[in-house]
């Protein structure tokens, strides 16, 4: 196989994979792992689109041993309420209309950054 041949497989592969995850919180831990080495990123996040409330909003993992889950915990919604795999995970929530994912969302394309702190609306 073919260089090319290869990312095209790894591409179908990870595109696969991604629409198998059976939660949100599923989605967002697997596109979080394997997004950034694929990719050369250092990091990767996923927003999802609340369309009741109009926000865009990611699933974090929380350390339930940390010092700072009090103050993680008051600051976001927590999902013990939720379905077992949410347990121990956050609900944080951003406007749809700020930021880089607020640009991304209205704009319909994907921003290119390689130095983020440069990013005015970072």
């Amino acid at each position: 196989m073919t260089n090319l041949e290869n990312e095209v497989v790894n591409i179908i592969n990870i595109a696969g994979s991604l629409t198998n995850q059976r939660s949100q919180a599923d989605l967002i831990k697997y596109a979080k792992v394997t997004i950034p080495p694929f990719f050369g990123f250092e990091g990767a996040s996923l927003l999802l689109r609340d369309v009741r409330n109009n926000l865009l909003f990611t699933v974090n993992e929380i350390n339930k041993d940390s010092d700072q889950t009090d103050k993680i915990s008051k600051k976001y919604e927590c999902a013990e309420h939720l379905a077992p795999e949410m347990r121990n995970t956050v609900k944080v929530t951003y406007p749809n209309n700020s930021g880089i994912s607020g640009k991304v969302f209205h704009e319909h394309e994907i921003c290119y950054q390689n130095n983020m702190n440069k990013e005015v609306t970072f």
